[in-house]
């Protein structure tokens, strides 16, 4: 957990999602209800998740989406989207369009409120659109459209989304890589970083590319990560391209690559302290075999 606000508030917002054991009742608590502490672990989302669902499939989708765009879980929006597709429970076809959607959507995805959540209030939005988690969206008549909540999509969300896409259809990755550079900054940053994710799919020369714009992003972790990936095949051109990145921790990291042909070999003689009769042993040569 990374901020506190009031206890009483905490508990109250803790009870409101344990207590949403059908779909309807935990949407109106993750949507209607004030954050009162943001987390960074799942395991607490995914038992809210599992409360709705495990008996009642039935808008698991909806539900996937609300929970791992929620602000309470906005550093970990990644890994719980990919533990809550590891219960099968949200049919596969339908996290696909899910994640087409984290791609394709500019900063938020919009989900539409049940209309007797607002049947005795009106909630508006100035001309302006200033931030608000609800819009009516109007439709130039005196009648309002429908209620939608605005979601955000995090880096984390555009990772798992672009790794998922690409795992499906490795040619995608070409319009992957163009909606990144129409986003930029933190979006682009995860798009890309799903392209490093999936890279094992791709051609060599599409490879090439991912990385090569890999190391042009704005996210110092998503440029480690491209030098690492080129470390394996170079360690020469990744220590030098590293040593000249403007984050101090990926220069840290570049100082200490060096050449692995160079790295000493551990052998079985030396780090164990099995006896083994006089007749079984072999040349160290004989031994460093084992770890080719």
């Amino acid at each position: 957990m990374i901020r506190n606000r009031d206890p009483d508030a905490r508990l109250d917002d803790l009870t409101a999602l344990m207590d949403a054991k059908a779909p309807a009742d935990l949407h109106r608590a993750l949507v209607l209800g004030p954050p009162a502490a943001y987390e960074r672990e799942t395991s607490m989302p995914l038992t809210y998740f599992r409360n709705a669902h495990d008996h009642d499939p039935v808008r698991a989708a909806e539900t996937a989406m609300l929970l791992a765009t929620d602000p309470r879980w906005r550093v970990t929006a990644g890994p719980l989207i990919a533990a809550i597709d590891a219960t099968g429970l949200v049919p596969p076809e339908e996290l696909d369009l899910l994640a087409r959607a984290f791609i394709n959507a500019d900063v938020n995805v919009y989900w539409k409120c049940p209309d007797d959540w607002f049947s005795t209030i009106a909630i508006v939005i100035s001309e302006r659109h200033d931030p608000h988690p609800f819009d009516h969206g109007g439709n130039g008549t005196d009648k309002p459209g429908p209620t939608v909540a605005a979601r955000v999509i995090t880096p984390g969300l555009r990772r798992w989304a672009s790794a998922r896409v690409v795992r499906l259809d490795p040619s995608a990755w070409a319009d992957i890589q163009a909606r990144a550079t129409q986003l930029g900054g933190e979006g682009s940053g995860g798009l890309i970083r799903g392209l490093l994710d999936a890279i094992d799919v791709l051609p060599s020369k599409s490879r090439t590319l991912v990385r090569q714009e890999a190391l042009k992003s704005g996210r110092s972790d998503v440029r480690q990560e491209a030098l690492r990936q080129t470390a394996l095949r170079d360690w020469s051109l990744a220590r030098t391209l590293g040593m000249s990145d403007g984050n101090e921790r990926v220069r840290r990291w570049a100082t200490g690559l060096t050449d692995p042909a160079t790295a000493p070999t551990p052998t079985i003689g030396a780090t164990s302290t099995m006896t083994r009769p006089t007749k079984s042993r072999k040349s160290s040569a004989t031994q460093d075999s084992l770890f080719d």
